[in-house]
């Protein structure tokens, strides 16, 4: 099983300027006081910005030999009630989707647009790495709700939503800040380069994934 990832930017195009001039090879630094061990990524086989290269994404996404979309987005950006678990159709990205704002701009809408591009019949797991309870079981609820009040999509979605997708629960645990100009310099004066993507994070990690998947999948376990 060889794999790789489209890196796909839904707001800002900065990560995305950063990367490709390196050829979308970026540095992370596990930093505990003085002492840090670092390691080159590679695995990124694509760096978008989700609203400029639309088509793009929409490709990759309905590519039967893409088997995993996984997201990290923040809590905010899935439109839940935090009360009810629910939709929340107030959300201003998810508001604007439902009354037929083209290109939908909501990650649900993202999802349940790729969906549509993809044949029938392909398996898909999606594979949320934000942190809420059971993430995998609320992006569910949240994706076929939105399939269901949304307009422009067939009734078919629904079915393909419940049927044909897999969405594991995950719990994804390691703080890593956002880049600024002083991780860059420090991360500059301890490899010797200047890495524009450089990204300086704890030493602790813990990943945990639900073996729920609909198709074969990369061998995470291994790492």
């Amino acid at each position: 099983f060889r794999s790789g990832i489209a890196g796909v930017s839904m707001r800002s195009p900065e990560v995305a300027t950063r990367l490709l001039p390196q050829d979308r090879l970026f540095s992370v630094l596990e930093r505990h006081g003085d002492r840090f061990r670092g390691r080159l990524i590679g695995a990124l086989t694509a760096a978008w910005h989700a609203p400029s290269q639309r088509p793009s994404v929409l490709s990759a996404m309905a590519d039967p030999a893409v088997k995993v979309i996984s997201l990290t987005v923040t809590e905010k950006a899935y439109g839940v009630n935090p009360a009810t678990g629910t939709l929340d159709v107030n959300h201003p990205d998810v508001a604007a989707d439902l009354k037929g704002q083209t290109p939908m701009r909501s990650v649900l809408g993202l999802l349940c647009d790729g969906l549509t591009h993809r044949p029938d019949g392909a398996l898909l797991n999606v594979l949320c790495c934000d942190n809420m309870n059971r993430n995998g079981e609320l992006l569910r609820g949240l994706m076929l709700e939105f399939a269901q009040i949304h307009q422009g999509f067939s009734p078919g979605l629904v079915e393909r939503i419940r049927n044909q997708v897999s969405f594991p629960n995950t719990m994804v645990d390691r703080i890593v800040p956002a880049a600024t100009p002083d991780s860059l310099d420090w991360a500059c004066t301890q490899i010797g380069l200047r890495d524009e993507a450089a990204l300086v994070c704890e030493p602790f990690t813990q990943w945990v994934i639900e073996d729920r998947f609909v198709t074969d999948r990369p061998s995470w376990e291994l790492a």
